[in-house]
């Protein structure tokens, strides 16, 4: 989803890219190791097996998003939003994140 407003635009995401941090115990070692969610701006290792069917054109359309005039945000649906506030670059984040594809 994007969101344009008088703050800027903002990309709202479910499940393709993570902004999660490493956390402790069994269940951070499952995250980090088994599903490898955990560790900053990702897109998952669940994702990229299950959710991802073309890789080529989720990497262009995240690539399209992180060249949207005025990013100012990306709402991720687990963990930190993606945003200077939290030491972000948003459309940076998307690019290299994209590039991983």
């Amino acid at each position: 989803m994007i969101v344009r407003d008088g703050d800027g635009t903002t990309v709202v995401l479910n499940d393709i890219v993570f902004n999660m941090p490493h956390a402790p115990g069994v269940q951070g070692f499952v995250l980090k190791n088994i599903m490898g969610s955990s560790g900053g701006i990702k897109i998952t290792r669940i994702a990229r097996l299950f959710l991802i069917a073309d890789k080529a054109a989720v990497r262009a359309h995240l690539a399209r998003l992180a060249a949207l005039p005025d990013l100012r945000r990306v709402i991720v649906s687990h963990h930190e939003v993606i945003d200077r506030e939290h030491g972000h670059e948003p459309g940076r984040a998307l690019a290299e994140v994209a590039a991983t594809l």
